[in-house]
């Protein structure tokens, strides 16, 4: 089973890069990619989720408030 706290850890440090680029990886603490991890935000209204790479493009997230992020089975957490 995943650690989802080593998963907000990872996805967290990308968020601080944010403004440096518009693809990020999700990966799970042995370095597997995470697939179906959705990341979404209601200010701008943007929705995106990682594929099979555990790749996302969170261009859409430009000046966000908030970004929610979920995994089927998971807490979701807000960053």
């Amino acid at each position: 089973m995943l650690d989802f706290r080593a998963i907000v850890i990872l996805i967290l440090s990308f968020s601080l890069n944010m403004a440096h680029g518009q693809v990020i990886n999700v990966f799970d603490e042995s370095g597997q990619p995470l697939e179906m991890v959705t990341f979404g935000s209601q200010n701008p209204n943007a929705f995106a989720t990682t594929d099979a790479s555990g790749q996302v493009d969170i261009s859409e997230f430009k000046n966000a408030d908030s970004i929610q992020v979920r995994m089927l089975g998971f807490e979701t957490v807000v960053i």
